[in-house]
């Protein structure tokens, strides 16, 4: 029900489906990955396929992006697990989606996150620099587990943001966890060795942190 009202053009019944469906008790978790993520694959496939044209896109990305925030606003009761944050750094617009479902993910857990956003238009040689500070400055002293996703579908942003990402392991009191999320392609061409996981597609990376979580 929840990709046809958003087919059809109705942002509020979409909204009110998924708000519904979390206050009832269903697993959460499964809503994101039965749920929402097959809806944004499915806007992909019939832009892909000549069935929806770019203002089509577009606009069903936009309000995906609406109701993932909405609902992460709405559902979150404030109550934040004082041993794991988790940092989420977007690389590229067509990960931001994803990104954000991935901070939803981590919200529901009551992790104490933050999500930086599509920083892709703002690297340059010094924006490691910057990123580290703000990292260091946020939960330098913080113990417990930090989680530190980076998604981006772009090579040079995933390379550049996982160079100054790994470092910060020496610069935290807390154990950083380290994973990304890009295509197949980039994961198999290059060892990110310095990582604890690489996902190829958010579903995977949604089941690893979930695991991770509840371990």
């Amino acid at each position: 029900r929840f990709m046809n009202a958003l087919l059809a053009g109705s942002d509020e019944l979409s909204s009110k489906l998924i708000i519904n469906a979390m206050n009832s008790g269903a697993d959460k978790l499964k809503l994101l990955t039965d749920v929402f993520l097959p809806t944004v694959n499915t806007v992909g496939e019939l832009y892909s396929r000549g069935r929806l044209n770019r203002a089509e896109r577009i606009n069903f990305q936009s309000v995906l992006v609406e109701i993932l925030d909405f609902v992460k606003y709405s559902i979150y009761d404030g109550e934040k697990r004082p041993d794991i944050s988790a940092l989420i750094v977007c690389g590229s617009e067509d990960a931001i989606i994803h990104s954000k479902m991935i901070d939803l993910s981590l919200r529901l857990e009551n992790c104490d996150t933050r999500y930086i956003g599509n920083v892709e238009g703002a690297l340059d040689p010094f924006f490691d620099i910057d990123f580290q500070r703000y990292v260091t400055r946020l939960w330098g002293n913080k113990t417990g587990l930090v989680i530190l996703c980076i998604c981006s579908s772009v090579e040079s942003s995933l390379r550049f943001l996982y160079s100054a990402a790994h470092v910060l392991r020496s610069k935290l009191a807390a154990r950083l966890i380290l994973c990304l999320m890009t295509n197949s392609e980039i994961r198999n061409e290059h060892d990110f060795e310095n990582a604890d996981h690489v996902a190829a597609s958010p579903l995977d990376l949604l089941l690893w942190l979930r695991d991770l979580i509840q371990k």
